[in-house]
């Protein structure tokens, strides 16, 4: 089965609170019928939790990923998530919120995940939702 795939990125930096996006304004859509497979799956990782196997949404391969974290009590500040590509022994890649956020996001657009696993070594439950395609 094919499916579709659309993201959208919209950013822009103000040197005001009035949000005139006078340094920085950008705007990128992709849409995409090449994907064999996709979809959205949610984990809860525990506060401590290491090398946990997210699941990709019946997807073998994925050439795009799109992570959100957040904490599972939306009371609570999250801190670092670390997310590794393929095996726990590989490069780990840090999901921050900025300063006052309360979700981070990381986008992948590559080939060849075969698995992620995330790390939660701060004192916050974290909610983890990875959207994958490919195949």
């Amino acid at each position: 089965m094919a499916v579709r795939v659309r993201y959208r990125i919209e950013a822009s930096v103000s040197s005001t609170s009035a949000e005139e996006r006078d340094l920085g304004n950008l705007t990128y859509e992709v849409v995409n019928d090449t994907m064999g497979e996709g979809g959205v799956r949610k984990t809860l990782l525990a506060a401590g939790a290491t090398d946990v196997s997210l699941a990709l949404a019946d997807v073998a391969s994925a050439s795009l990923v799109i992570i959100r974290t957040n904490a599972a009590d939306p009371t609570l500040t999250l801190g670092i998530i670390e997310v590794k590509k393929n095996t726990v022994g590989n490069e780990v890649h840090d999901i921050v919120p900025l300063s006052g956020e309360t979700e981070a996001h990381l986008v992948w657009v590559t080939t060849g995940i075969t698995a992620i696993f995330a790390s939660n070594p701060g004192t916050v439950d974290a909610e983890i939702t990875v959207m994958s395609a490919g195949d």
